[in-house]
């Protein structure tokens, strides 16, 4: 997750010409047009019927799921999805022949097309159905394919049908099974500014705009740009002629060939590129680009970029090499392209798009300035190229079957791209911040009743766009992860290689990654049970086990029971999954056996621990690897709070994780989860501070504006300035160790947001001496919260400065910076002309950046953010559309802060108010009701309980 009017006419003598509307004394004229595709009809051979454009796995679904869990209700907000919005199978693409022809410049931004598709007849049919968006076609022709020869076929009628984005081509006799015809069609489009399909994207050099011709093609928008059979199953080889300014660069997923004159007569200085043709690929892979952008090069791979940001792609250079180099040797298959292209991009809907041999990013996703950049930043870039490479297998090579199986490639390339970035970098430990990211990320979703499947059923666009979401890519990889523990990572890579090598070059599901693995990994499962049976239950099932344990002291045993965890308690669910239990306890002390020693079951769904020692604490899912929270008996909690500081690091962020839950849905009480966090002080590790941290800033989100929020910032300040660690606010010099600095970095939040005193006079005179010129210099890293605390403590003086920054600067990772400090500041006047700035269009806020800048005032002033939201409704809608999730992100950023029973009533009328025109938001919508429904249930619930313990902690704090 995932994105006009103007015509040109690719005509020939039998069509009219059309004028293009462009700057005084350019006139396409009808003998231009003619020549435009002149001389670019490439010979074509017959084939065998493609096997893999079939769709193994169509037709799976939701239906599955009801069964393994014994009952419950299907997940509500899945309607069960219509067939009639999918393309028949009676013709099959073969191969695509594209030739554009764009128009970059203002007054204009339109292209002219012409794509020969041959395509294979599997069944007699008389039309012909494929995808159009936004496109005008001005003529189609058929002609069957025979020796060499091509012998026309009448086209009777050409039909566009907007509501299901279908192309109908109706022919004046029936085609023949086995039979190869070649399918022509000239067209029209326009370069629209909606970063989806084949879009506009602009920068500005010295006052002067310059414009770029970029695509977006995942997941429905490749027929935005060219009619195709826009649907994964229906791989096909693609060829690209691509006519440009002489100025510019054309580059696409192959290798450029050769370039030749254009040759149009009245529009000068154009020349075209023709690419080589491609392997067998989806439509949603295909990219191009035409700009004036510069690159650096090692040979096989290379890197571009605007002229004066070319020098921050030296490290996506230096890295991407290397990980793709650790992907041949990981899954033992060499890349299979003859090079691969990484473009950052000014706009860009995604963070980075995996496109077969030519990636494209945002600027802030793949460009990194060494000394100006943070090195959290540095991680980011890394982490977002290696998931993009890991795609170039899973995704590309082998692609998912239909949308349902989103999560075999997003899942998959990010559980993989931490592998990578473990091996290049292993002093960060990503794999131990795999719990914090990933695991804990998408949890905050499943936990909620409006979570859906990892596999489900979708249809539509609007449909498809929406489960570019947490569950597809944190969960997926979160239960993949749990899969390679259970089974072991020589297994895991066996069942790999097998199903990247079976299906190469095709498509495949869910269960063919089952059969897979089960064939390498009979030794590491329970008996009579294969892969497939276990995870069904964990992507046919929406939400995730609590495990509670029930401890016999006496008999020296545990009862292990699951049922599903739902953050509102008025919802309950009958689903069980198999549930892999890995244990240790206070004797073994063994924290790194993660193999499971029990395994609860679907229809056994209570299991006993034998043989423990009854002065010991039971530990249950073992750094946290598998996808569950685990709950104690009371006593049992007492022990590990007790042993907490003897526990490695990642145990006690688990620990915190499960316990600070547990509590805030009353499964167990404050006092037990507030009581771990005393021990903050004496742990000076980053992973149990990120945990606590986040989960006493949901507390004091909640309490934000009632008598309890200054105790707890009292408390929460405690905790930092009794640290055992050396704290400095905002460092001149590098910290050693990058754990360390996320550390130094936590604290330091912390004590910002708690109104520490020293450190806002320190960031305020940082900025100060910024303003006035000084010379002045802190760790990147920490400008953030620097900025951030000088403008919440500051006004228009410093509010202004840093927006004169934000247009000035050159980094892309800066603004993001900037962006984040300007939504800091408490004047709600200054807040409400920032949130207007996302629709004003001299404001340089990019559009893709609309989302970042509305959470980010959201956070700081959620019921100004939120008024925002419901008065420009229909302008932000209009703006950024529904076909990307800013709009999803605008709304779900309100479901962490509103907590009041009048929001929930107005978020649930702006809802209905909108029903018609909900789009890829309606799920968004379900999800931030239901947790601001939490959100009242905590306080209603939580409030008073947690308000009295910091009240009688706090002086008993004071004394020690």
């Amino acid at each position: 997750m995932t994105k006009p009017p103007e015509v040109v006419s690719m005509m020939d003598g039998t069509t009219p010409s059309l004028t293009v509307t462009r700057p005084p004394g350019f006139i396409i004229s009808r003998l231009t047009a003619a020549l435009f595709f002149t001389g670019f009809v490439l010979s074509l051979l017959f084939v065998a019927l493609l096997a893999y454009a079939l769709a193994p796995c169509h037709g799976m679904g939701m239906g599955r799921a009801r069964v393994l869990g014994g009952g419950g209700s299907p997940t509500a907000n899945w309607r069960r999805a219509s067939q009639d919005v999918r393309l028949p199978r009676s013709v099959l693409p073969h191969s695509y022949e594209i030739k554009l022809v764009p128009f970059i410049w203002e007054g204009n931004f339109t292209f002219a097309g012409q794509v020969d598709i041959v395509v294979n007849v599997t069944q007699p049919t008389r039309s012909i159905t494929l995808h159009v968006n936004d496109i005008e076609v001005h003529e189609a022709t058929l002609s069957l394919i025979s020796e060499d020869l091509e012998s026309p076929i009448r086209v009777t009628e050409v039909r566009n049908d907007s509501v299901k984005q279908f192309l109908v081509v109706s022919l004046g006799e029936e085609l023949k099974p086995e039979q190869q015809y070649k399918l022509s069609i000239r067209y029209t489009g326009q370069l629209n500014d909606i970063l989806q399909g084949f879009y506009r994207s602009s920068y500005t050099v010295n006052n002067t705009k310059r414009w770029i011709a970029t695509t977006q093609f995942q997941s429905t928008d490749a027929r935005r740009a060219f009619p195709c059979f826009d649907e994964p199953a229906l791989k096909a080889k693609f060829t690209m002629h691509i006519a440009r300014p002489y100025s510019m660069i054309a580059i696409s997923n192959m290798p450029k060939i050769t370039t030749t004159p254009a040759d149009f007569p009245d529009l000068p200085g154009y020349e075209w590129d023709h690419f080589k043709e491609s392997v067998p690929m989806s439509t949603y892979l295909v990219a191009f680009t035409v700009s004036d952008f510069e690159k650096m090069t090692d040979g096989r791979f290379s890197v571009f970029a605007r002229h004066d940001a070319l020098a921050q792609a030296h490290y996506s250079l230096e890295i991407g090499p290397k990980i793709l180099k650790h992907y041949e040797q990981y899954y033992n298959i060499e890349f299979p392209l003859p090079k691969l292209d990484m473009i950052a991009l000014p706009d860009f809907s995604a963070g980075a798009m995996e496109n077969w041999g030519l990636i494209t990013y945002r600027e802030t996703t793949m460009l990194y300035q060494d000394g100006i950049s943070t090195n959290k930043h540095k991680m980011r870039v890394a982490t977002v190229i290696s998931h993009e490479l890991a795609h170039q297998w899973f995704g590309n090579l082998v692609t998912p079957a239909w949308w349902n199986d989103l999560w075999l490639k997003e899942g998959f390339a990010t559980f993989i791209g931490y592998t990578a970035i473990n091996h290049m970098e292993p002093s960060w430990k990503v794999l131990d911040q795999f719990l914090l990211q990933q695991v804990l990320g998408s949890m905050k979703i499943d936990s909620l009743n409006a979570t859906h499947e990892i596999e489900v059923e979708v249809e539509e666009p609007k449909d498809i766009v929406q489960i570019f979401d947490n569950i597809s890519y944190m969960k997926g990889a979160s239960i993949i992860n749990m899969m390679s523990q259970f089974l072991g990572e020589r297994v895991f890579r066996a069942g790999l290689k097998r199903y990247l090598t079976e299906h190469a070059y095709s498509n495949a599901c869910q269960d063919q990654l089952w059969r897979a693995v089960t064939v390498e990994a009979a030794s590491s499962l329970p008996q009579g049970v294969d892969v497939k049976q276990i995870m069904d239950t964990w992507t046919l099932l929406p939400g995730f086990p609590v495990v509670t344990v029930h401890r016999d002291y006496e008999q020296g045993t545990a009862s292990v029971t699951q049922e599903r965890y739902f953050v509102l308690n008025e919802f309950t669910s009958e689903d069980k999954w198999w549930v892999p239990v890995s244990y240790t306890t206070q004797s073994e002390m063994d924290f790194n056996n993660t193999q499971p020693k029990i395994w609860l079951e679907p229809f056994k769904p209570t299991k006993k621990i034998t043989n423990i020692d009854p002065n010991d604490w039971l530990l249950i899912n073992l750094k946290h690897t598998g996808y569950y929270k685990v709950n104690y008996d009371e006593e049992n909690w007492r022990r590990l709070q007790e042993s907490y500081l003897k526990m490695p690091e990642t145990i006690r962020a688990q620990l915190l994780s499960d316990v600070f839950s547990l509590a805030a849905t009353g499964r167990t009480n404050y006092s037990t989860a507030l009581g771990f966090s005393l021990h903050l002080p004496r742990d000076n590790s980053y992973f149990p501070w990120s945990i606590a941290s986040e989960k006493l800033s949901f507390i004091g989100k909640l309490m934000r504006d009632t008598d309890a929020s200054d105790d707890l910032k009292k408390y929460m300040l405690h905790l930092v300035v009794n640290t055992n660690k050396e704290l400095t606010f905002f460092p001149k010099t590098p910290i050693t160790g990058y754990l360390n600095l996320l550390l130094q970095l936590n604290l330091v939040g912390v004590a910002a947001d708690s109104d520490h005193q020293k450190l806002v006079h320190e960031a305020k005179q940082f900025l100060n001496d910024e303003i006035l010129g000084k010379n002045v210099s802190i760790m990147a890293d920490f400008k953030t919260k620097a900025y951030c605390t000088a403008i919440k403590h500051g006004g228009y003086e410093e509010w202004n400065f840093l927006w004169k920054k934000y247009h000035e600067t050159n980094i892309a990772s800066d603004r993001v910076v900037i962006l984040m400090a300007l939504g800091c500041s408490k004047n709600s006047t200054i807040l409400s002309m920032y949130l207007n700035r996302i629709l004003d269009p001299d404001s340089e806020i990019r559009k893709q950046d609309g989302a970042f800048l509305f959470e980010v005032v959201a956070n700081k002033n959620p019921v100004l953010a939120f008024d925002f939201l419901k008065k420009r409704w229909e302008n932000l809608q209009s703006y950024f559309g529904l076909g990307f999730r800013q709009m999803a992100k605008i709304i779900e950023s309100l479901g962490t802060h509103l907590n009041m029973e009048q929001q929930l009533i107005e978020l649930e009328k702006l809802r209905s108010d909108h029903m018609q025109s909900l789009g890829s938001t309606s799920n968004s919508f379900k999800q931030t009701i239901e947790r601001v429904k939490f959100n009242i249930q905590w306080m209603n619930n939580h409030y008073e309980s947690v308000t009295t313990w910091l009240k009688e902690m706090l002086p008993k704090l004071k004394k020690t």
